[in-house]
């Protein structure tokens, strides 16, 4: 078995550590695993298809580049995000005119919404660089139901819940 693989399967969101020690001697090393798909994953006792998929992703990661500056887990699904937005985590498009970014007004800076053209899915993002102070992702997410109204009024949905559903 690699040594501190275990260890980094840890970091994969929901892995127990008994599973992140099985996952460990079935593959013994991370290109084993990063070679391995979802249905060899599964046969692995304990394994979810969710949890598979992010250890899958967790193993393609290679560390940022200037491309890419981080990596960062989603606080609604527990998934690997990156912060490049040169694709759309739904459809998979790559067509930098299927992107658009919805600007929000003056006193919102900092919030943008990107949406997809192609499928009409958006995402809310947050540049901490100039919302210094903000909160968890989750508290941001909630404080900013105007972002979800004006991104469903313009015609996009969104794959995560919002509190627009409950009312």
């Amino acid at each position: 078995m690699e040594e501190g693989l275990p260890e980094f399967l840890l970091l994969v969101p929901g892995l127990s550590r008994a599973l992140a020690h099985r996952l460990a001697r079935r593959f013994e090393t991370r290109v084993a695993l990063g070679a391995a798909t979802i249905e060899d994953l599964l046969l692995v006792e304990g394994m979810s298809p969710d949890l598979a998929r992010r250890v899958l992703d967790a193993v393609a990661f290679d560390g940022p580049t200037k491309k890419d500056a981080g990596l960062y887990i989603c606080p609604n699904c527990g998934s690997f995000v990156s912060v490049a937005t040169d694709r759309c985590p739904h459809c998979g498009t790559e067509e930098s005119t299927d992107l658009v970014r919805l600007g929000p007004e003056e006193r919102d800076q900092g919030y943008t919404i990107v949406a997809c053209r192609r499928c009409k899915a958006y995402l809310k993002e947050l540049d901490r660089r100039v919302r210094w102070n903000a909160r968890s992702a989750l508290v941001e997410d909630w404080g900013s139901p105007h972002f979800d109204v004006a991104a469903r009024r313009a015609g996009y949905w969104r794959a995560c819940p919002t509190l627009l559903l409950l009312v």
